[in-house]
């Protein structure tokens, strides 16, 4: 495939992002790596399945009302996804600044989601983008799907962990806005899944 005016913006163990035009459209394409470790034919189908997964999780992102990339083609014997750019500043430089008050709006966001049984798999404040004046979920590479309270619980947990890691000291009023909005988007389902996600950030802060 070949990508017009491309930039590489970013490579990690899995895949490689770049920045380019498909059919004039500022996108990303997101190709994910063969891992020469593993047999030829194992590769080529994680590599295959895992491209997919991603982009009919963030297909079903959208059906939800949950803003994310929209995706443009899909090359699954290239491992490939190409997706919209979105443009604007991360939610970790926004909170850097001080303002927490969309922890509320991700919140909600993160509650559609696993209202529908989706799983992010990398909540972090690296992995939001506000643009065109509402926020977006970025990097659904690890998102899988499930309806276990285990689960949901971890993905908020990993949430969690940023704040306390990241954003130490917004950590209270920026967990208590997150859970206002999730609570918001699940009802009476929120009250098992935000237990299970403070126990499981409990016993890390113990062992810690």
């Amino acid at each position: 495939m070949e990508i017009a005016r491309h930039e590489v913006i970013a490579s990690g163990a899995e895949a490689v992002l770049i920045k380019g035009l498909f059919l004039g459209i500022p996108s990303i394409f997101k190709v994910r790596r063969p891992k020469s470790y593993r047999m030829r034919e194992l590769d080529e189908l994680l590599r295959r399945s895992r491209t997919l997964t991603e982009a009919k999780v963030m297909c079903d992102a959208k059906q939800v009302g949950v803003s994310c990339p929209t995706v443009l083609y899909i090359d699954p014997d290239e491992a490939t996804i190409v997706m919209e750019y979105i443009p604007g500043p991360t939610l970790r430089s926004i909170l850097s600044e001080g303002n927490i008050t969309l922890l509320r709006e991700l919140g909600l966001m993160v509650g559609k989601l696993h209202s529908t049984g989706i799983i992010h798999g990398d909540l972090t404040t690296s992995n939001v983008i506000l643009s065109r004046g509402r926020l977006y979920l970025i990097d659904f590479g690890l998102s899988f799907y499930s309806r276990r309270i285990e689960d949901q619980g971890e993905d908020i947990h990993l949430f969690y962990r940023c704040m306390d890691s990241t954003h130490p000291h917004l950590y209270d009023s920026g967990v208590a806005l997150f859970n206002e909005g999730y609570t918001e988007a699940r009802g009476e389902a929120a009250g098992a899944i935000l237990k299970r996600a403070s126990e499981i950030y409990s016993r890390g802060r113990y062992r810690a």
